[in-house]
């Protein structure tokens, strides 16, 4: 359990560097190579306010979040640098979530394997006890 909880934590100390990685590449100027829009300047636009940095934060770790999941965003990248910041960001997704999902199923099954083996123990100890016509009373300690 303990294990899982650490793997909760990475996955979401990599989710910040990604949102902090995405809002970097969507305020970057990158007029001079002919990109015009970014996902920062969209966002804007469909919201008519200056956004505060606590919600484009939250719009940016939102975004890497649903890189990790089969959840859908609002936030698409608007240019091609962004583009391929998306396309890195959901191949590590993809072997990240993999490797979190095959180790939450082998936690499992190492759970179920002691619980198995401490009824096995306590079934024995039973067994024992009744074939050796023990008496009920050290039967239940």
């Amino acid at each position: 359990s303990m294990s899982i909880f650490k793997m909760v934590v990475g996955v979401a100390t990599l989710n910040h560097f990604i949102a902090c990685g995405w809002y970097g590449v969507g305020i970057l100027d990158l007029r001079d190579i002919g990109v015009e829009h970014t996902w920062v300047q969209a966002l804007e636009r469909n919201s008519g306010d200056h956004l505060t940095i606590g919600y484009r934060y939250t719009t940016s770790l939102h975004w890497s979040l649903t890189q990790f999941t089969p959840a859908s965003m609002e936030v698409v990248p608007k240019n091609y640098i962004e583009r391929i910041f998306s396309i890195a960001v959901i191949l590590i997704a993809l072997v990240m979530f993999s490797s979190f999902v095959s180790s939450i199923t082998g936690a499992m099954t190492h759970l179920r394997g002691l619980q198995a083996a401490q009824r096995r123990q306590a079934d024995n100890v039973m067994t024992y006890i009744n074939n050796n016509k023990l008496s009920m009373e050290l039967g239940n300690r």
